[in-house]
C-alpha cells in the first residue's frame, strides 16, 4: 500500500481494517514497514477542536527499528526534494507559488510504541518503549526506557519542526557496563567498570551533518569499580615517566560538556581508599569526529 509522505510501500500481511459509523480502526497482526515487522492497533478518535483531520490513537510493537531504515522511508536522500515538497515553507522557500503541504500539520497522533531492539548508529538499545505524541508539528517522546550496555536508559525527546527543526534530549543512564560502550573497536580491551549519569542534548537542522555540527550538551558522570588496562597512572605520576600496567579506582565522578564535535570533561575525580586522581578544568577532551588529537592531564592529591 502506497502512503502519502512515505518513500516505500507498506506491506499489510495480516490486518483487519474497519470503517464503521465514521470511525476507522486497524488491528494489525503482521505488517512490514520501516524495516520492521509490526503488530498492534490504530484507531481514530473525535477531534479535540474544530481543526481538520483526525486524532489517531495507537498501540504498536516492532521487532527492530534502525535509524538508517527510517531515513530510507522518510528522509530526503531516498527521494530527492521530498522534504522540500512536503514542507517548503518550513525550509525557507521563497517561491510564492509554492503552497506548503498540510499533510504533517494535520496529523495528530498519540500512543505507546515498543521495539524489541532499536539502533541509532553505534547505539544499540533493547526492549525499548515510550509514549509518543505528535501534534501541530511538535513531537514529544515521554517515559522512554530501554536496556543499554548492560544497564538502563531513561529519558525524553522533544522535537519542533520549525525553521530549522529543533531537538532536545534528556537522558539518564544507570549501571551501564563500560566495556560494552560502543566508542571504539578496542574500547573493551582497556576499560571496565560501571557508569551512571545524566545527559542534556540540544541540536537543530536537517540531515546528519547539520545535526552533528549543532550538537551541544552537558552531563554528569558517576563511575564504580573503574579499571584501565595498559597504563599505570599512579606509578606514572610518581616517577614522571610512562608506566604500562593497570589502574584501578573504587569510584569516580565528573561533569562534561559537548560542543564543536567534542566531549570535554570540565572536572573528573577518580578515588581509591588511599589516593585520589583529579583532572583540572579542560582536563580531558575526546573528539568523536575527526579533529585534534585527544589529550589527558591529571594531578595527584
Amino acid at each position: 500500500m502506497q502512503a502519502a509522505g512515505l518513500n516505500l510501500p507498506l506491506k499489510l500481511e495480516d490486518a483487519r481494517l474497519e470503517w464503521k459509523n465514521g470511525h476507522r480502526n486497524a488491528t494489525i497482526a503482521r505488517a512490514s514497514a520501516f524495516g520492521a515487522d509490526w503488530s498492534g492497533s490504530v484507531n481514530d478518535a473525535p477531534a479535540l477542536d474544530d481543526s481538520a483531520g483526525n486524532n489517531w490513537k495507537f498501540q504498536l510493537h516492532a521487532d527492530h527499528l534502525d535509524a538508517t531504515d527510517l531515513d530510507l522511508w522518510f528522509g530526503p536522500r531516498a527521494r530527492p526534494n521530498w522534504l522540500q515538497r512536503l514542507l517548503p515553507s518550513l525550509l525557507g522557500k521563497s517561491d510564492s507559488s509554492a503552497k506548503p503541504s498540510e499533510l504533517l500539520r494535520r496529523v495528530t497522533a498519540e500512543g505507546d510504541l515498543e521495539a524489541d531492539s532499536l539502533a541509532i548508529e553505534k547505539i544499540k538499545l533493547a526492549h525499548a518503549r515510550a509514549h509518543v505524541a505528535f501534534r501541530d508539528l511538535h513531537l514529544e517522546v515521554r517515559d522512554a526506557e530501554a536496556e543499554w550496555a548492560g544497564g538502563t536508559a531513561r529519558g525524553s525527546v522533544s522535537a519542533v519542526f520549525s525553521v530549522p527543526p529543533k531537538y532536545e534530549i534528556l537522558a539518564q543512564i544507570d549501571h551501564a557496563n563500560l566495556s560494552e560502550l560502543p566508542w571504539s573497536a578496542h574500547w573493551a580491551k582497556y576499560w571496565s567498570g560501571a557508569a551512571s549519569g545524566k545527559l542534556h542534548l540540544t541540536t537543530s537542522g536537517v540531515g546528519r551533518d547539520a545535526l552533528v555540527s549543532q550538537l551541544a550538551g552537558t552531563g554528569e558522570l558517576r563511575l564504580k569499580s573503574l579499571e584501565l588496562q595498559g597504563w599505570d597512572v599512579g606509578s606514572s605520576m610518581d616517577t614522571g615517566t610512562l608506566h604500562t600496567g593497570a589502574s584501578r579506582w573504587v569510584s569516580g565522578e565528573g561533569e562534561f560538556t559537548i560542543h564543536d564535535r567534542a566531549v570535554q570533561f570540565d572536572s573528573l575525580v577518580l578515588e581509591n581508599p588511599h589516593v585520589k586522581h583529579a583532572t583540572p578544568p579542560l582536563g580531558r577532551q575526546h573528539r568523536f569526529f575527526p579533529g585534534p588529537q585527544a589529550h589527558f592531564r591529571a594531578r595527584r592529591s
